[in-house]
Protein backbone atom coordinates (compact mmCIF):
# COMPACT_ATOMS: atom_id res chain seq x y z
CA UNK A 1 0.00 0.00 0.00
CA UNK A 2 2.89 2.50 1.06
CA UNK A 3 5.86 1.41 -0.98
CA UNK A 4 7.66 3.17 -3.22
CA UNK A 5 8.16 1.34 -7.06
CA UNK A 6 11.90 0.01 -6.16
CA UNK A 7 10.56 -0.97 -3.04
CA UNK A 8 7.65 -2.87 -4.63
CA UNK A 9 10.07 -4.72 -7.13
CA UNK A 10 12.07 -5.69 -4.50
CA UNK A 11 9.99 -7.14 -2.77
CA UNK A 12 8.81 -9.13 -6.10
CA UNK A 13 12.10 -10.51 -6.76
CA UNK A 14 12.59 -11.63 -2.91
CA UNK A 15 9.28 -13.60 -3.25
CA UNK A 16 9.85 -15.35 -6.59
CA UNK A 17 13.20 -16.36 -4.86
CA UNK A 18 11.17 -17.78 -1.69
CA UNK A 19 8.81 -19.00 -4.04
CA UNK A 20 11.30 -20.81 -6.67
CA UNK A 21 13.31 -22.09 -2.91
CA UNK A 22 10.09 -23.28 -1.81
CA UNK A 23 9.23 -25.65 -4.91
CA UNK A 24 12.59 -26.73 -5.03
CA UNK A 25 12.68 -28.14 -1.69
CA UNK A 26 9.14 -29.62 -1.81
CA UNK A 27 10.02 -31.40 -4.82
CA UNK A 28 13.05 -32.78 -3.16
CA UNK A 29 11.16 -34.43 -0.46
CA UNK A 30 8.70 -35.65 -3.06
CA UNK A 31 8.34 -39.27 -4.09
CA UNK A 32 8.17 -39.50 -7.77
CA UNK A 33 4.21 -39.42 -8.42
CA UNK A 34 3.62 -37.80 -4.65
CA UNK A 35 1.16 -34.44 -4.80
CA UNK A 36 1.88 -31.64 -3.07
CA UNK A 37 -1.54 -29.60 -2.43
CA UNK A 38 -0.58 -25.69 -2.03
CA UNK A 39 -3.08 -22.99 -0.27
CA UNK A 40 -1.28 -18.93 -0.62
CA UNK A 41 -2.43 -16.00 -0.63
CA UNK A 42 -3.27 -13.81 -3.04
CA UNK A 43 -4.25 -10.92 -5.22
CA UNK A 44 -7.33 -10.75 -7.59
CA UNK A 45 -7.90 -9.57 -10.75
CA UNK A 46 -8.00 -6.28 -9.73
CA UNK A 47 -4.40 -6.21 -7.46
CA UNK A 48 -6.71 -6.55 -4.35
CA UNK A 49 -5.88 -8.81 -1.58
CA UNK A 50 -9.06 -7.75 0.18
CA UNK A 51 -7.66 -6.18 3.47
CA UNK A 52 -6.60 -3.15 2.44
CA UNK A 53 -8.88 -1.07 4.43
CA UNK A 54 -7.42 -2.41 7.61
CA UNK A 55 -3.94 -1.30 6.66
CA UNK A 56 -5.02 2.39 6.03
CA UNK A 57 -6.81 2.08 9.31
CA UNK A 58 -3.80 0.84 11.34
CA UNK A 59 -1.73 3.75 9.47
CA UNK A 60 -4.23 6.44 10.07
CA UNK A 61 -4.63 5.44 13.58
CA UNK A 62 -0.73 5.52 14.24
CA UNK A 63 -0.59 8.74 12.49
CA UNK A 64 -3.26 10.08 15.56
CA UNK A 65 -0.90 8.74 18.41
CA UNK A 66 1.59 10.96 19.88
CA UNK A 67 4.75 9.12 17.84
CA UNK A 68 7.65 10.55 15.94
CA UNK A 69 7.96 10.31 12.39
CA UNK A 70 10.48 7.28 12.85
CA UNK A 71 8.46 5.64 15.19
CA UNK A 72 5.86 5.64 11.93
CA UNK A 73 8.40 4.67 9.74
CA UNK A 74 9.31 1.84 12.08
CA UNK A 75 5.73 0.69 12.24
CA UNK A 76 5.75 -1.42 8.95
CA UNK A 77 3.71 -4.86 7.91
CA UNK A 78 6.04 -5.91 4.68
CA UNK A 79 3.79 -7.93 3.25
CA UNK A 80 3.89 -8.95 -0.75
CA UNK A 81 1.09 -10.61 -1.79
CA UNK A 82 1.80 -12.54 -5.36
CA UNK A 83 -0.41 -12.42 -8.30
CA UNK A 84 -2.03 -15.74 -9.15
CA UNK A 85 0.07 -15.54 -11.93
CA UNK A 86 3.16 -15.40 -10.26
CA UNK A 87 1.87 -18.90 -8.53
CA UNK A 88 1.02 -20.65 -11.74
CA UNK A 89 4.96 -20.53 -13.26
CA UNK A 90 5.20 -23.48 -15.50
CA UNK A 91 9.45 -22.67 -16.06
CA UNK A 92 9.65 -23.36 -12.77
CA UNK A 93 7.57 -26.51 -12.37
CA UNK A 94 9.48 -28.15 -14.80
CA UNK A 95 12.36 -26.98 -13.43
CA UNK A 96 11.81 -28.99 -10.61
CA UNK A 97 9.78 -31.78 -12.35
CA UNK A 98 6.07 -30.83 -11.37
CA UNK A 99 3.20 -31.09 -12.97
CA UNK A 100 0.13 -28.68 -12.20
CA UNK A 101 -2.67 -30.36 -12.07
CA UNK A 102 -5.38 -28.34 -11.08
CA UNK A 103 -5.56 -24.41 -9.70
CA UNK A 104 -8.41 -22.03 -8.44
CA UNK A 105 -8.36 -19.01 -7.13
CA UNK A 106 -10.49 -18.48 -3.96
CA UNK A 107 -12.47 -15.89 -2.27
CA UNK A 108 -12.81 -16.73 1.52
CA UNK A 109 -14.70 -14.64 4.21
CA UNK A 110 -15.53 -14.80 7.40
CA UNK A 111 -19.89 -15.07 8.58
CA UNK A 112 -18.66 -11.96 10.81
CA UNK A 113 -20.16 -9.06 8.78
CA UNK A 114 -22.95 -11.11 7.38
CA UNK A 115 -23.88 -11.79 10.96
CA UNK A 116 -23.56 -8.35 11.81
CA UNK A 117 -25.89 -7.22 8.58
CA UNK A 118 -28.63 -9.82 9.47
CA UNK A 119 -28.65 -8.11 13.04
CA UNK A 120 -27.06 -11.41 15.16
CA UNK A 121 -24.36 -8.86 16.29
CA UNK A 122 -24.67 -5.34 17.35
CA UNK A 123 -22.09 -2.88 15.88
CA UNK A 124 -20.50 -2.92 19.29
CA UNK A 125 -20.06 -6.80 19.35
CA UNK A 126 -19.20 -6.57 15.54
CA UNK A 127 -16.37 -3.68 16.21
CA UNK A 128 -15.52 -5.96 19.43
CA UNK A 129 -15.31 -9.16 17.42
CA UNK A 130 -13.27 -7.48 14.72
CA UNK A 131 -10.72 -5.55 16.74
CA UNK A 132 -10.13 -8.81 19.26
CA UNK A 133 -9.34 -11.02 15.57
CA UNK A 134 -7.05 -7.82 14.13
CA UNK A 135 -5.10 -7.42 17.27
CA UNK A 136 -4.15 -10.44 17.41
CA UNK A 137 -1.72 -10.53 14.81
CA UNK A 138 -1.14 -6.90 14.01
CA UNK A 139 -0.31 -5.61 17.84
CA UNK A 140 3.09 -7.01 18.22
CA UNK A 141 4.64 -4.86 15.26
CA UNK A 142 2.99 -1.65 17.07
CA UNK A 143 4.63 -2.64 20.72
CA UNK A 144 7.55 -3.55 19.09
CA UNK A 145 7.87 -0.11 17.41
CA UNK A 146 6.94 1.51 20.46
CA UNK A 147 9.34 -0.61 22.90
CA UNK A 148 11.99 0.33 20.91
CA UNK A 149 12.14 3.50 20.28
CA UNK A 150 12.47 4.68 23.91
CA UNK A 151 8.93 4.24 25.55
CA UNK A 152 10.75 2.39 28.23
CA UNK A 153 7.61 2.19 30.47
CA UNK A 154 5.41 -0.82 30.25
CA UNK A 155 2.52 1.52 31.58
CA UNK A 156 3.40 4.15 28.63
CA UNK A 157 3.24 1.47 25.73
CA UNK A 158 0.06 0.21 27.06
CA UNK A 159 -1.03 3.71 27.48
CA UNK A 160 -0.56 4.61 23.62
CA UNK A 161 -2.05 0.41 22.85
CA UNK A 162 -5.17 2.06 24.45
CA UNK A 163 -5.25 4.56 22.60
CA UNK A 164 -4.61 3.30 19.47
CA UNK A 165 -7.29 0.50 19.74
CA UNK A 166 -9.86 3.00 20.68
CA UNK A 167 -9.29 5.06 17.71
CA UNK A 168 -9.14 1.88 15.29
CA UNK A 169 -12.64 0.91 17.30
CA UNK A 170 -14.09 4.26 16.76
CA UNK A 171 -12.97 4.10 12.88
CA UNK A 172 -14.68 0.79 12.71
CA UNK A 173 -17.86 2.03 13.91
CA UNK A 174 -17.59 4.75 11.15
CA UNK A 175 -17.17 2.61 8.27
CA UNK A 176 -18.70 -0.36 9.33
CA UNK A 177 -20.48 -0.99 6.00
CA UNK A 178 -17.44 -1.67 4.16
CA UNK A 179 -15.71 -4.18 6.55
CA UNK A 180 -17.00 -7.10 3.98
CA UNK A 181 -13.89 -8.63 3.99
CA UNK A 182 -12.66 -11.41 1.65
CA UNK A 183 -9.23 -13.33 1.41
CA UNK A 184 -8.23 -14.52 -1.71
CA UNK A 185 -5.94 -17.45 -2.15
CA UNK A 186 -4.34 -19.54 -4.84
CA UNK A 187 -5.28 -23.44 -4.61
CA UNK A 188 -2.90 -25.58 -6.73
CA UNK A 189 -2.39 -29.35 -6.56
CA UNK A 190 0.95 -30.77 -7.82
CA UNK A 191 2.22 -33.54 -8.95
CA UNK A 192 5.75 -34.62 -8.86
CA UNK A 193 7.22 -36.56 -12.46
CA UNK A 194 7.77 -39.97 -12.63
CA UNK A 195 11.20 -40.69 -13.13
Amino acid sequence: LFCSNDEYDIFKQQAHLDYLRFLEYRSNELIPGGVLILCFPCLNDKGLFGFEILFQLLYKCATLLPITQQELLDYTYPLYYRTYEEYINYDLFKKFSLKLIKSELCDTRTDTFTRFQQGELTLDEFVKDHTRFLRSWTEPSLRETLERNNHCLDEEVETLLDQFWNLYEREVKELSNQFDLCCVYAYLILKKDLI
